[in-house]
């Protein structure tokens, strides 16, 4: 008997969070120009919405997401889920002086405009949609595409780097790599500032120095490797044929440190 109480004060914990979603009982539909559908599905009290994106090439093709509607100031409403670590804005609800209107911030194609799409409206099967959405919450859908992609980003980083050292060895006649401390970059760090804008600025500073002063070039041949990590104040040093730069999230200037730091030499 004790199993069975326990078993099911068990079940409706688990079930509340589905039972206090109440959805509104109509939804609204936009579509845009290039065939991407998104289907909003407010709840009764208008703090939360489900939101499905379908006609994407991405993840969240297909994903119903339940997000918060949050005050952006003035007539202004973001529709906002977390994806790759970060509260995100999927939707903004507008007032201008044509009356409402609806954007979304779409995954690689940035902000967009959305057209109402009536016929997509009276498609929308409500106790449907609020189904998927439990099916998938179940299996962790959305709890994958909310988790911070480390692996992809440091991919992503490491391509835009080899391309900044690409043109930096163009212009200097070098053969130098910058290579990131990757054990010691936080995903809060990653999150939070450009990797290549960081620990690209010894590069891009030598690229600048090599186009503008030719005889530099010279001095940039014993370079191999710039080893980047961050630290809490800037620093440049030479060891062997490696330049060390330890840079650091709240430090401004750092490119003109760097050029003086080369200047100085």
């Amino acid at each position: 008997m004790k199993k069975f109480i326990s078993t099911l004060i068990t079940g409706c914990l688990l079930a509340a969070p589905t039972l206090a979603l109440e959805l509104a009982k109509y939804p609204k539909a936009f579509s845009t120009h290039d065939g991407v559908n998104i289907v909003v599905a407010p709840s009764k009290d208008g703090q939360q919405a489900l939101l499905k994106v379908s006609g994407i090439n991405h993840d969240i093709d297909g994903v119903v997401f339940l997000s918060d509607i949050v005050s952006r100031g003035g007539d202004t409403k973001a529709y906002q889920f977390k994806r790759d670590g970060e509260q995100r804005a999927l939707l903004l609800r507008q007032k201008g002086w044509r009356g409402e209107y609806y954007e979304a911030f779409l995954p690689e194609q940035g902000r967009v405009g959305l057209a109402a799409d009536e016929e997509l409206k009276k498609s929308v099967d409500l106790t449907a949609l609020l189904a998927l959405y439990q099916q998938q919450k179940a299996k962790g859908v959305q709890e994958k595409i909310a988790r911070f992609d480390r692996q992809g980003h440091q991919a992503e980083d490491n391509k835009a780097l080899a391309a900044m050292d690409n043109d930096t060895n163009a212009a200097c006649g070098s053969k130098l790599t910058t290579k990131v401390n990757w054990d010691n970059t936080s995903d809060d760090i990653m999150m939070a500032v450009s990797i290549p804008g960081y620990c690209g600025v010894v590069a891009d500073q030598l690229e600048t120095l090599c186009n503008n002063e030719p005889a530099f070039k010279a001095r940039v041949q014993a370079i191999k490797t710039i080893h980047c990590e961050f630290g809490d104040k800037l620093k440049v040093e030479m060891a062997a044929d490696q330049l060390n730069f330890t840079t650091a999230k709240n430090e401004p200037n750092q490119g003109e440190f760097v050029r003086s730091y080369f200047r100085n030499l």
